[in-house]
């Protein structure tokens, strides 16, 4: 009896540790899962927070990724290549194919019809025609090269839109920087006014300012704080517009990588001269391009029309089965019989007679003409004009920048000068608050400058026709 409840006992004992074990696994298990979805959430947490590095040649490349624009002027590009190939094929022989069947119904007195009486006979044919164009070559050689005049205009839309995305991804970077800057300004302005309201307060409780210059410096530090949040507010809208441009969901992410100089003072680019920029502009603008193209098109419009005029000749081989109702007697097994046969020849149609309407297009494709022709002559000189107007610009901006840069200079001495005779009680807080003001504005226009100074010389470039570059023309 005991041998028998011995193995029991072990049987149990065994079901015990390896439920036991079982459930270690499954902890394990579960743990394992827990710690790899945290590691998940923490990766996608890490990723959605990570800092996005953005100079302004990035901002330029991924405003062009992001632009609808440029990604409908691709697709019409497209789109015209295709209808320049589909015409072409048309200058290759056509094969075309057409069967017909008809039923016919009737009576018939002959005694030997095996099928019943009053039944609807039926006959069908098919036939296989091959067309080559022989004079109707001519106005598909001009539809081609209309064709190839839109998808010439096409590639010159594209190229004109990726210069103005990048233009534009380049203003919203200058844009976040100005405006970085404005708030470092502030920043060290209220760092600077600080030490005066705390220089201030010693003064007065001794007895060597009095109660209103004191009030002056609280003034001034609770107007400079108020600056330092509007500075931040500018910088979330400048930056909230340049994320929403380079596709960036969250604009917290994006850490600007630029320099207090502007790009100008740093890369130093040579400005061709005027003369040389308004030769550039008329070979390279896309506006200008788009003109001459659509004066081409018209042009080969009006020729197309004059075909009109000229008789369409094609050469033509067709085969063609004809399948008929049989009408033999003797069989009642015999369905039908077939006639095959095989033609060639030329086809011509010419319209003689319009009553003018070919006259009366070709007079308004005349006039069409003549008003691209108008068209160009005007794109021309507004661009020569906005080239004028940017040069000039880019001059009145440099001596800008040098003139802001001599004026921050000379104001941070003249506020040390007036914080040292403040301190010394020889000044009154009004001068020491003016004098910070002053020093603010100085570095406040200083920064303006750098901005317009590179705005202009992107914008110069992009008149130009070409991609704008921070160092030289391409």
């Amino acid at each position: 009896m005991a041998s028998y409840k011995n193995p029991k006992k072990k049987f149990i004992l065994f079901l015990k540790i390896n439920f036991i074990k079982t459930l270690i696994i499954l902890f394990n298990l579960i743990s394992n899962f827990n710690a790899f979805g945290q590691e998940s959430l923490n990766f996608k947490t890490t990723k959605e927070n990570s800092v996005i590095k953005i100079d302004i040649e990035n901002a330029m490349k991924m405003t062009q990724n992001q632009s609808d624009s440029l990604k409908a002027s691709q697709a019409n590009l497209s789109s015209s290549e295709f209808e320049e190939k589909a015409t072409a094929r048309g200058l290759l022989p056509n094969l075309s194919a057409t069967s017909n069947i008809a039923w016919n119904e009737g009576n018939t007195d002959s005694e030997s019809f095996t099928f019943p009486q009053n039944a609807p006979s039926s006959s069908s044919n098919a036939t296989l025609t091959l067309t080559q164009p022989i004079l109707g070559v001519i106005p598909i050689f001009h539809q081609l090269n209309q064709k190839e005049i839109t998808t010439k205009i096409n590639k010159l839309l594209v190229s004109q839109t990726k210069i103005q995305s990048a233009l534009l991804g380049a203003t919203y970077f200058l844009n976040a920087q100005l405006a970085s800057q404005q708030l470092s300004i502030a920043n060290a302005t209220i760092e600077t006014v600080k030490k005066s309201k705390s220089d201030a307060e010693v003064l007065y409780q001794t007895g060597s300012i009095y109660k209103d210059d004191y009030l002056r410096i609280l003034l001034q530090y609770s107007q400079t704080t108020q600056e330092v949040n509007n500075a931040k507010s500018q910088l979330d809208i400048a930056l909230f517009s340049l994320s929403q441009a380079i596709g960036i969901s969250n604009f917290n992410q994006i850490q600007l990588v630029s320099n207090e100089k502007s790009s100008w003072e740093i890369k130093n680019p040579k400005i061709p001269s005027l003369e040389d920029a308004k030769i550039i502009a008329l070979k390279n603008n896309q506006s200008i391009l788009i003109a001459k193209e659509n004066i081409k098109y018209a042009e080969v419009t009006k020729t197309l029309n004059l075909d009109n005029y000229l008789p369409s000749i094609n050469a033509f081989i067709s085969y063609t089965k004809n399948i008929n109702p049989s009408t033999s007697t003797n069989s009642s097994n015999s369905l039908s019989s077939s006639d095959n046969y095989l033609s060639y020849g030329l086809q011509m149609s010419w319209n003689l007679w319009d009553w003018g309407i070919r006259n009366n297009q070709d007079n308004s494709l005349n006039e069409k003409l003549v008003a691209q022709k108008h068209l160009e002559k005007n794109q021309k000189e507004q661009i020569l004009n906005q080239v004028f107007q940017n040069y000039s610009t880019i001059q009145n901006n440099i001596s800008s920048v040098l003139l802001a840069k001599d004026a921050v200079q000379t104001a941070e001495e003249a506020y040390k000068l007036v914080s040292y005779r403040f301190l010394n009680g020889q000044v009154a807080a009004l001068d020491l608050v003016t004098s910070q003001q002053s020093l603010t504005t100085a570095k406040a226009s200083l920064a303006q400058a750098r901005f317009n100074l590179d705005l202009a010389w992107l914008t110069f470039q992009a008149t130009l026709g070409l991609y704008p570059s921070l160092s030289k023309l391409d």
